[in-house]
């Protein structure tokens, strides 16, 4: 629907007698302007309005010819919507001539079109400004209307939309009632509501984000049409807004679905401060008495007279009802409320298939305290209902009072039931005297009854910290209740209680915080009435009375207590808090806390807090006070000071610095004299004994307290002095027979004779001494050497004295003298021990000629010494300076400086890059950079009088370089890479002694080059990667005929083979390689024959190549076999101690040999075989396990040279291990695992090992027996210098070297 502009509505008569009179508004034909009477105040208003020269002269045009302010502002109109749409004229009365109202439902949906007019005048400047302070006021029930339609524009209504004076931002405004208003039983559109019925469906789009203070008055007689409609409540939504004061009385029930409540819908973020609300509320999904849903608001002193009913749930929505609110989520905050209903079966808190609650149906995230419900909570079909709350999610609820039913009714009831909660889930646990504390029913009955109705296990399991019981009728006591057991409580009235539990929550939650401006709101207190019974009450805080003398403090120097007056209240002091009832007269006594040595007492009487001031008590009588208790919590305090009868003088030391300077020459020198009081503050200056002309001596004054408790009337003092010549006492102008009132003015004087004998004494030392030497600076005096002390005193009259004796007090005056002499000797002359220096720069190359290592050395610092004619000359200062700092440096500290020649200097960095950028065309030529450079050091001597006195030194700093550098090899390269050798053996003759003969294996030759060719060191090492080739140190290569590779072929009876092998060649210098391929082709040829001396040489049996019977073959010693105890033996890939064959020019870096002894801590045993194929030890009569031990092996060979002893591991069942092993320290080990006669055994030194893919590393295991032996290596360097990495491999060159 598109947005029209606002049309005026006025009733005939209305403009009739308007055009009559000429003292009456007129109105402009081209649209009515709103009236600002005051065009100063309207200047105020935060829119500014469109000044254009219409609108100029439209105001202008209004102001001529309004009426009086006052009697329009006051006027009403009477008129009622069927008049204001007919024909008929309705007489016009000064009534009825109020600001004209607008009709603005035509720029809105249609749930505005059957609306009355609106009356928007309340904007217009004249009736508030909108501020806190000034809010626009709104006094009549089309001004209300008009507040709806201005929340129904979001606040914000925009040119089109209504008059231009009109258009503004009123978000975060402030509006106020000024009186009652009667609805007239109208179908109300909430304020901040949805425009269109097409928008029910969702949330309000336009909720109320202002501000509304009721004053205390009240909005009745309305209703909301149809029922259907969500978020319906006076207000509809509201979002950051305040609202105070208001009491709402709707007089029909109040029916809506999702979100309802009489006084809203659903609040956002917002206050609701003292509001009432009175009615029936009635709904679908979350309903309750004040508020359907609250997230992030606080309902602070809400009052509910309600009957709540929710008819079911909503869509998507939990059926929830509560005498505040449905719901109350996200941080939301319920204080100080109470709920009253109804005890039938309609007029109560109840729902159909809802979760029921007095103050909240569902409590999730919020915070209820101080809360209090009276009627019957439930009812037929009612499914988890509580006095309090109907279902807790979170939060905490604290100090909460129940005194109605638990309802039900003869149809059914609650399927969960809770004195104060009526279910929980499970999962939403929560901790009695934490979360839930202080509540109270007022019978026994309801307390035997659940605390919490959800059935689960630890619901009512609690103690009596948790502070929940119940009140007692007919006494003011109250019992608690702790699983199932009661325990009377008559020390404390049952208000005090409620109080300590309203002071918990402050200490506890609010950390001790009691200002609402701080948290956000203001917890009421309790106090007893005349029966003793609880009311509201504000609260009385006592401070520590601590004060502060003269810089001291003194602290809880009095007792200071209060007290309401009343049979049941109880004493308040500063470690009892305590509340009092409003108007009650509260009494306050206080006295001091008096030591020996410290006498305090009151002054004034005590005062206690009302509104920002502090406020008198007023005395009574006894020592005690009292005042009426206000309407807001107070503090009373009392102000003490420290009291006592004597005569006091302060200072109570005066303290004079005499100082003589003496300047200029030490004969004949200029003597100023000051006199400084003892905070350094110059008093009088005087020149050769003389006052320094234009000045005035300053004066010092020493002040007598005469401390009389406040009873003396006079406090004149009589001033004398003990030593007059040190120190002179100047007469007061109103001394009256000896005694003033005023401060005693006192001088030093500079002619005492204990000055001048000090100043006598010191001038003639120094001129016997042939003025050498300075007057020393020695103090005289007080505090130093005898003399320069007076005592001053004051005497009271006799009749202003305690029992009439004079109170005299003392004061020290201390005088001290000082001559400073300032005067010099003068510098005459100065000389240098040397005349000449001289240091030398070399610059040394060594290493890699083409990247040589560079030093820099210089000569050791030098030491120049001066002298200075006379020696004892009175110097200001003594410095050293070079004339070029970048060639030396100097070190001068009196008159010795140390001289140190710049190696880093930048005409020797220059003469290096010169040489460096030749050396860059030039690389194997040698560095020749030098050169030579002078300058002087200069000794200064100043003097004190301004004299100044000199001495130089010549210094020449020489620089050259020595080129000491090799020119290192920095690559090798082998010719050829590749060799070729084609080898056949060929046998003949008899077969039992063949004649072999070899072709093929003629000797070849590799070249070396090493560059480049001017390195000093030329030397290279050869060698074979296995044992196929012999390589000589020339290069020279020839084919070992009987290398194992050959040797297999023949064991396997092969005819031809092939095989490659490689020749590395290394520089001694800088280890370069290179290596060549070398690939040998095998051809094995038999040419025997039998012959006739095979019978003779013996069978096949005896003799042969095997050299004995083939069943002595296969197996090595100590074989397993049948019935074998010790560990399993058998063939294995791995050769030797662990060490397989090289490949492709690889070497193992060393290996382990076992010890030919057996030492004494071997451990001889049996060795058993399970039947699972492992093996255990015994020995000593038990078995080895979860340990290591070195163990005699009977089945090792050593005629293979296998050890007869090694160090083995068991397991925790006591089985050898096998393999790789980590300890707890992880320490890792290998255990051998071929079945050779030594399996188990563990390793040390090299050994090559497989991983799972059958690829071969070479470990080092520690060899030192130093109880880390058998530890592999990891990352680090090998006793021999090689290196392993992280994982343990041998690395070289930065490969990680392997076989297959």
């Amino acid at each position: 629907m598109g947005k029209k502009k606002m049309k005026k509505v006025i009733p005939f008569a209305v403009m009739t007698t308007m055009l009559l009179s000429a003292t009456l508004p007129a109105f402009a034909a081209s649209g009515f302007v709103f009236e600002d009477w005051d065009l100063g105040i309207v200047s105020e208003r935060k829119e500014k309005l469109d000044d254009t020269d219409d609108a100029i002269k439209r105001r202008k045009e209004w102001q001529k010819r309004a009426a009086s302010s006052s009697e329009l502002m006051n006027a009403d109109v009477r008129a009622t919507p069927s008049e204001l749409r007919s024909s008929k004229v309705i007489e016009a009365t000064p009534s009825q001539l109020i600001m004209p109202r607008v009709s603005v439902s035509a720029s809105l949906g249609n749930l505005w079109e059957n609306w009355d007019v609106a009356d928007l005048s309340f904007l217009d400047g004249t009736h508030g400004l909108g501020t806190k302070q000034k809010p626009y006021q709104i006094r009549t029930k089309h001004q209300l209307m008009g507040l709806s339609f201005l929340a129904a524009f979001g606040m914000q209504p925009d040119y089109g939309e209504v008059e231009e004076e009109i258009v503004g931002d009123y978000r975060g405004a402030w509006f106020e009632l000024t009186a009652n208003i009667d609805l007239g039983g109208m179908d109300w559109n909430p304020i901040g509501y949805y425009r269109d019925d097409s928008e029910f469906s969702g949330e309000v789009t336009h909720p109320f984000t202002a501000n509304l203070d009721g004053n205390g008055y009240k909005i009745s007689n309305f209703r909301f049409a149809g029922g259907g409609s969500p978020n319906v409540g006076f207000f509809g939504a509201l979002d950051g807004a305040e609202i105070r004061n208001l009491t709402l009385e709707p007089g029909k029930p109040v029916k809506g679905v999702r979100q309802v409540g009489i006084l809203a819908g659903n609040a956002k973020d917002s206050k609701i401060f003292n509001c009432q609300v009175k009615g029936d509320v009635e709904g679908t999904g979350a309903v309750g008495g004040m508020i359907g849903h609250m997230e992030g608001s606080t309902v602070e002193n809400g009052m509910a007279q309600v009957t709540v009913r929710t008819t079911g749930r909503a869509a998507g929505a939990q059926a929830l009802a509560g005498g505040i609110a449905g719901e109350a989520a996200d941080d939301s905050r319920i204080i100080d409320c109470q709920v009253r209903t109804g005890d039938n079966s309609t007029s109560r808190i109840q729902g159909t298939d809802a979760t029921v609650g007095g103050i909240v149906g569902l409590q999730n995230g919020a915070a209820l305290y101080n809360t209090y419900v009276n009627g019957t909570i439930g009812g037929s079909g009612s499914q988890n209902v509580g006095g309090l709350v109907g279902e807790r999610i979170s939060g905490d609820l604290k100090v909460g009072r129940f005194e109605g039913m638990i309802g039900q009714s003869g149809t059914g009831a609650a399927g969960h039931r809770g004195t104060f909660i009526g279910y929980r889930a499970p999962a939403n646990y929560f901790k009695y005297g934490d979360d839930i504390a202080y509540l109270f029913a007022d019978t026994e009955a309801k307390i035997a009854n659940n605390v919490c109705g959800s059935g689960i296990s630890d619901d009512n399991q609690y103690t009596y910290a948790a502070h929940i019981g119940y009140s007692h009728v007919k006494d003011n006591f109250f019992t608690l209740v702790s699983g199932g057991v009661t325990r009377d409580v008559d020390e404390r009235y049952f208000y005090e209680e409620l109080e300590q539990g309203i002071l918990s929550i402050v200490d506890e939650e609010l950390g001790g915080e009691m200002d609402a401006e701080s948290v956000g709101y203001d917890l009421d207190h309790f106090a007893p009435n005349d029966a003793g019974r609880p009311v509201r009450g504000y609260l009385i805080t006592i401070p520590q009375v601590d004060t502060v003398s003269n810089g001291t403090n003194y602290y809880d120097v009095a007792v200071l207590e209060a007290r309401g007056n009343g049979a049941y209240y109880r004493t308040f002091d500063k470690k009892h808090r305590g509340a009092v009832a409003p108007g009650k007269t509260v009494t306050v006594s206080t006295s001091a806390k008096q030591a020996e040595k410290a006498r305090f007492q009151m002054e004034g009487v005590p005062t206690y807090t009302r509104g920002k001031s502090r406020k008198d008590t007023t005395y009574v009588n006894g020592g005690e006070y009292c005042f009426t208790m206000p309407e807001e919590n107070t503090q009373v305090s009392a102000v003490y000071k420290k009291v006592a009868v004597s005569v006091g003088l302060t200072p109570g030391v005066t303290k004079f610095q005499v100082v003589q300077e003496r300047t200029g020459n030490r004969k004949h020198p200029t003597k100023v004299t000051r006199v400084m009081d003892g905070n350094g503050k110059l008093i009088a200056t005087y020149i050769h004994g003389n006052l320094q002309a234009g000045t005035q001596v300053q004066p010092v004054t020493v002040q007598a307290i005469v401390d009389r408790n406040n009873d003396v009337a006079d406090a004149s003092v009589r001033w004398s002095i003990d030593d007059s010549d040190l120190i002179t006492l100047l007469p007061n102008d109103d001394e009256e027979n000896g005694y003033t009132k005023k401060s005693a003015s006192v001088q030093v004087n500079l002619n005492s004779s204990f000055i001048t004998d000090i100043v006598r004494k010191l001038e003639k030392e120094q001129a016997d001494r042939g003025y050498q030497y300075a007057i020393g600076s020695d103090i005289y005096g007080a505090g130093y050497q005898n003399g320069g002390v007076a005592v001053l005193t004051a005497e009271t009259k006799p009749a202003a004295s305690f029992d009439g004796k004079p109170c005299r007090g003392n004061a020290r005056i201390e005088v001290t003298f000082q001559i400073k002499d300032q005067t010099y000797v003068a510098n005459e002359g100065a000389a240098l021990n040397q005349d000449q220096l001289k240091f030398e720069v070399v610059r040394t190359l060594n290493g890699n000629r083409k990247h040589p290592d560079e030093t820099i050395r210089v000569t050791a610092p030098q030491v120049l010494s001066a002298s200075f004619t006379p020696d004892y000359f009175d110097r200001k200062d003594i410095s050293w300076t070079v004339g070029d700092a970048a060639l030396i440096s100097v070190d001068g500290e009196d008159k010795s400086a140390g001289v140190q020649a710049k190696k880093d200097a930048k005409w020797i960095r220059d003469l290096i890059a010169a040489d460096q950028g030749r050396h860059v065309n030039t690389p194997y030529e040698i560095q020749t950079a030098s050169g030579s450079r002078t300058t002087k050091v200069t000794v200064i001597g100043d003097d004190m009088l301004g004299n100044r006195q000199t001495a130089s030194c010549r210094v020449q700093v020489d620089f050259r370089t020595v080129d000491e550098s090799n020119i290192c090899v920095e690559g090798i390269s082998l010719i050829p890479k590749t060799l070729q050798y084609e080898i056949k053996r060929t046998r003949t003759g008899a077969g039992y002694r063949p004649v072999e003969a070899w072709t093929g294996t003629g000797a070849k030759k590799l070249a070396v080059s090493v560059f480049p060719a001017q390195a000093f060191n030329q030397k290279v090492t050869y060698q074979a990667s296995d044992d196929s080739l012999y390589v000589s140190s020339d290069g020279t290569v020839t084919v070992n005929t009987t290398a194992s590779w050959i040797q297999e072929l023949d064991r396997q009876y092969l005819k031809s083979g092939s095989h490659t092998a490689y020749v590395t060649v290394k520089t001694e210098d800088g280890g370069f390689t290179d290596r060549a391929a070398v690939t040998i082709q095998y051809e094995a040829v038999d040419q025997t024959y039998s012959g006739g001396s095979h019978s003779g040489g013996g069978s096949h049996s005896g003799g042969g190549l095997d050299g004995g019977s083939s069943s002595g073959k296969g197996a090595a010693a100590g074989s397993s076999a049948a019935n074998a105890t010790g560990p399993a033996s058998g063939f294995s890939d791995l050769t030797g101690a662990g060490i397989g064959n090289l490949t492709e020019g690889q070497a193992c870096p060393g290996q382990n040999a076992d010890a030919a002894a057996i030492p004494e801590y071997v451990v001889a045993g049996n060795w058993r075989k399970n039947a699972d194929g492992s093996w255990q030890f015994e020995a000593g009569g038990r078995s080895y396990a979860s340990e290591w031990a070195a163990v005699h092996n009977p089945y090792a060979d050593p005629a293979k040279g296998q050890s007869t002893f090694d160090w083995f591991r068991f397991d925790a069942d006591g089985r050898m291990v096998n393999g790789w092993y980590t300890d707890v320290d992880g320490n890792t080990y290998y255990l051998w695992t071929e079945m050779d006669g030594t399996q188990g055994r563990m390793l040390t030194g090299w050994n090559w090992l497989p991983g799972s893919d059958g690829v071969f590393h070479c470990y080092y295991f520690q060899e030192k027996s130093d109880g880390m032996r058998g530890r592999l290596y990891r990352n680090m360097h090998t006793p021999d210098g090689n290196l392993v990495n992280a994982d343990g491999s041998w690395v070289l060159d930065g490969i990680v070297q392997t076989r297959s």
